[in-house]
């Protein structure tokens, strides 16, 4: 299992009990809700809940980015398709800025052709 993180909460001024039971109880109780695994540890002397939780999907630069061609992976690039979605939101940026009759985009061979997730079947290559 690999865990995503620790989350450490502070109520270092909370000192009563009874208060630090039922603020325990509402976590357990909500933290069920949550489909990762999570601990929850007592609270310290000094206040603190500390939690660990587990990781449920890929990190964020492991969905936006592929391994690097040139360090074969020892650093990573975006994706293609990441570079596709970006670089069709800039065109229609541009776009709608612009009061031109076309936009040339120059890019590699590699990016032309990929057609973003959920887009259309084939990337435009001109914008009315």
């Amino acid at each position: 299992m690999t865990w995503g993180g620790i989350i450490v909460l502070d109520f270092i001024d909370m000192q009563n009990p009874t208060n630090r039971k039922h603020v325990l109880r509402t976590l357990e109780e909500e933290i069920r809700k949550d489909r990762a695994r999570t601990n929850i540890l007592q609270f310290t002397e000094l206040g603190i809940v500390e939690m660990t939780r587990q990781r449920t999907r890929e990190s964020l630069r492991a969905t936006l980015c592929s391994p690097c061609p040139y360090c074969n992976g020892d650093g990573s690039v975006l994706s293609e398709e990441t570079i596709v979605i970006q670089l069709l939101r800039a065109v229609r940026r541009v776009a709608a800025k612009a009061h031109r009759r076309g936009i040339r985009i120059l890019c590699s061979k590699r990016i032309a052709p990929t057609p973003p997730a959920g887009g259309p079947e084939e990337v435009p290559r001109s914008l009315p």
